[in-house]
């Protein structure tokens, strides 16, 4: 293979494993966007809090374990949910942790985390933070690098956000299906207590 042909074949690769992190980007955003979703129907309930206090009360009155099962049931399930959503909405600690880069030795600056070190007052107040220059953090580095470690870095970086994805994914799905139990129940009791208990 001539080296023309090599330059070729790496210059797709990188234009490839670029678009894909584009897409993969969209596609977290867009699950954020679901769970911001997800926490303004987990606030319905709330709103509706006296009207469920008395819902719950009634059907406790009329059968007292069927009542607290009730109860229980749609309180962990609406909890649970919450927790999955809240975690969904909170960034990822460290992905690189999750991902072995094989012996490959990745410097990680294409997504360059952790260069300033900030504490909890420094994010309320900026002064303080110690200032980096570009040498420092590495960015220059790029320069001297061929397309073949380029095409390492960006592959590392798809495979955080492959994880970032995949863990928001399963976090959504679960904090939807919860959800809608939890709703599902709600609703069921009301209908229970309309029916059988306030005629």
């Amino acid at each position: 293979m001539c080296d023309k042909e090599k330059k070729m074949i790496e210059g797709n690769g990188i234009e490839y494993l670029y678009n894909s992190i584009l897409d993969i980007q969209g596609t977290i955003r867009a699950i954020d966007a679901k769970f911001f979703a997800t926490i303004a129907l987990l606030i319905l309930p709330i709103t509706q809090l006296p009207m469920l206090v008395t819902v719950f009360k009634k059907i406790h009155e009329a059968s007292s374990f069927f009542g607290f099962a009730i109860l229980c049931v749609f309180a962990l399930s609406w909890l649970v949910s919450f927790v999955f959503t809240v975690t969904g909405i909170r960034s990822i600690e460290n992905p690189s942790s999750f991902v072995k880069s094989e012996n490959v030795k990745i410097s990680g600056n294409f997504y360059g985390a952790e260069y300033f070190k900030i504490s909890w007052f420094q994010l309320l107040f900026t002064k303080g933070i110690e200032p980096k220059t570009i040498k420092e953090m590495e960015f220059t580095r790029v320069n001297g690098m061929d397309e073949s470690l380029i095409i390492q870095e960006l592959a590392y970086e798809q495979a955080k956000l492959v994880f970032i994805r995949d863990l928001k994914i399963k976090r959504q799905r679960y904090a939807l299906n919860l959800m809608l139990f939890s709703m599902v129940t709600g609703i069921g009791s009301w209908a229970y207590y309309v029916i059988k208990i306030n005629l």
